[in-house]
């Protein structure tokens, strides 16, 4: 059976959710083995990291002994850290399992125009089954004229907005509304990685320039190179020589540059 591409990327979005929650539990696990009636105990991590070892001083006179005593504590510290890891992941899955049964039992019994709208609301950033569910019939309760601007905007909006021709910002027309104000800093350009990000920038009331948005960051883990950002029209705004510093404001993370909006890392244009 072929599986429309939305659900299967929702499945694997919640399976990648999954995947981080286990490592964030397996993380916290801390398990602790002794052995020769506790002369060696040691302490491990959910990484199986040795984070400590008492040793008897009265063990320590024959080596042999202790040797064995150490990897013997160390193997048993070890299974019962991945005793604790498969009982984490039995758990996870049959919540998991639990959670998307009671939301595909409790979707089946609406009638199918609202389930498809629940369906749709499930996939927005933040909104589970119960939340698509009261959205859903808030709307269905609602007057049909505000249902109806509730369509109208969200059809305005995709027909109307694009992306800015110099910074990728969301506009209405050719130029977002920050490249057409002639009193913004010109040569003065802040990188971000989405649209969103300028708000937290603007909201600091510090900063008069302009920006460029990159529309995602280089992630090798998920196939994206610098050729999957745009890039190209900031790469002509700076050979114009307009630009003389390009301050660096995209997630603290490995897979992007340092710096955080409010305190971001410059750089010349020239570099």
């Amino acid at each position: 059976m072929r599986m429309p591409g939305g659900n299967m990327q929702k499945m694997l979005a919640q399976a990648q959710q999954a995947q981080q929650k286990l490592k964030e539990e397996i993380a916290k696990i801390k398990v602790e083995a002794s052995t020769g009636g506790g002369m060696v105990t040691v302490k491990m991590d959910g990484q199986k990291h040795l984070t400590d070892v008492q040793i008897d001083p009265e063990a320590a006179g024959d080596v042999e002994m202790l040797q064995d005593m150490i990897l013997t504590a160390v193997n048993e510290a070890a299974k019962r850290v991945d005793e604790e890891s498969q009982e984490k992941m039995r758990g996870m899955l049959a919540e998991w399992a639990c959670r998307r049964a009671c939301s595909e039992a409790m979707t089946s019994d609406l009638a199918a125009p609202m389930s498809r709208l629940v369906d749709e609301l499930k996939r927005l950033p933040g909104i589970g089954a119960k939340s698509a569910q009261r959205i859903a019939f808030h709307l269905l309760g609602a007057p049909r004229e505000d249902a109806d601007r509730l369509a109208g905007a969200i059809s305005e909006m995709r027909a109307s907005i694009q992306l800015c021709a110099r910074c990728n910002n969301i506009a209405e027309g050719e130029f977002c509304p920050i490249c057409s104000d002639p009193n913004r800093d010109r040569t003065t350009v802040c990188v971000l990685e989405q649209p969103n990000n300028i708000l937290i920038v603007e909201r600091t009331r510090q900063y008069n320039g302009q920006y460029h948005i990159l529309h995602g960051s280089i992630s090798p883990l998920r196939n994206i190179g610098p050729e999957d950002l745009k890039l190209a029209n900031l790469l002509e705004r700076l050979k114009g020589g307009e630009v003389t510093e390009i301050i660096l404001a995209t997630s603290p993370t490995t897979e992007a540059s340092d710096g955080l909006p409010g305190a971001p890392a410059r750089r010349s244009a020239s570099a």
